[in-house]
């Protein structure tokens, strides 16, 4: 906070964007409005998440209307101070590359375009970002494997997996049946796996 008011700055010191956790321009927050706000404060100091921007959007916890914050939830705030995807979710971790995990009131996951819209139209239980930028996607207990473009892994020529490599996080287990028509356990090292065709 400087001059009155929050702001996000750049890495000169710069301000890059003030601080509007409504997403418009007219609605920063200033010291003189912070009393009013304490639930917005402090659960957003509270955050155990970075408050980073990726591809020039950062997971922020807005709120409709400043006058009547009611409960802040969490949606993205753009490098020019607008607000594109609306608070709607009670978590939002970073976008990589073209999606952000995200979480409902119901604690389950879904992926998030830059656009606003959702990967998934039916919430699945669990969605965790593998660290080369993949997903492992849970729903009714099983697991399914999606890359870094939102697309099921149904093959290990997809996947780009010939071998059985935990470099990448993953390794390949059982194998069944015989090349072009064979299948193979993928897994990962927290023992979540599917099965994929070789």
């Amino acid at each position: 906070m400087y001059g009155g008011k929050w702001a996000f700055i750049n890495p000169g010191g710069d301000e890059a964007v003030a601080f509007s956790p409504t997403g418009r321009r007219d609605d920063y927050v200033g010291e003189e409005r912070l009393p009013g706000l304490k639930a917005y404060a402090a659960r957003l100091l509270s955050a155990s998440q970075p408050i980073t921007f990726s591809g020039g959007l950062a997971p922020m916890l807005l709120v409709e209307d400043l006058g009547n914050p009611g409960d802040p939830a969490w949606g993205f705030i753009g490098a020019d101070g607008e607000a594109p995807v609306r608070p709607r979710f009670l978590q939002a971790g970073p976008f990589a590359g073209d999606f952000a995990v995200v979480t409902n009131a119901e604690h389950k996951s879904n992926l998030l375009r830059r656009d606003g819209t959702l990967l998934f139209d039916k919430w699945p239980d669990a969605v965790t970002r593998t660290a080369d930028g993949t997903y492992w996607v849970k729903s009714d207990g099983a697991y399914t494997y999606y890359d870094r473009e939102g697309r099921k892994i149904t093959a290990l020529t997809e996947a780009g997996l010939p071998t059985a490599l935990y470099g990448t996080g993953l390794a390949v287990g059982a194998v069944s049946g015989k090349p072009g028509n064979g299948k193979r356990d993928v897994s990962d090292a927290w023992g979540r796996r599917c099965t994929v065709e070789y």
